[in-house]
């Protein structure tokens, strides 16, 4: 049986600009919150660091809330597991936030980067 999925060939010159682009392919990662000065460095990351070869990653930082020993103790268990997945589903919600913000911001400042 021969396959009959249509493929796309590069000829040498799409080869090498393809080759030329991941040579030059830089990656940049980043630690993000909510503050003024994360986002500050942001908008000068974006204005003098960035190129379009590049692949940014963005990680947010949170200082997470102590619970204390006694906490753990006196309180039920399972109690305690389910504060703890509301608490990691609204940090998840929180980092889709401040990356959302972020790649807004550097779409707006004129750079063509892809949130994905």
């Amino acid at each position: 049986l021969q396959d009959t999925q249509p493929t796309a060939k590069l000829n040498s010159q799409e080869r090498n600009m393809a080759s030329e682009k991941k040579r030059n392919a830089r990656l940049i990662i980043m630690c993000v919150d909510k503050s003024e000065y994360s986002k500050a460095g942001w908008k000068w990351t974006v204005e003098n660091v960035l190129r379009d070869t590049d692949q940014v990653q963005l990680i947010h930082v949170y200082e997470r809330e102590s619970i204390s020993t006694f906490d753990y103790i006196s309180k039920d268990y399972h109690k305690l597991m389910e504060l703890e997945k509301k608490y990691m589903e609204e940090v998840r919600k929180r980092s889709a936030e401040i990356m959302k913000e972020m790649v807004s911001d550097a779409v707006e400042m004129g750079d063509n980067i892809v949130h994905s």
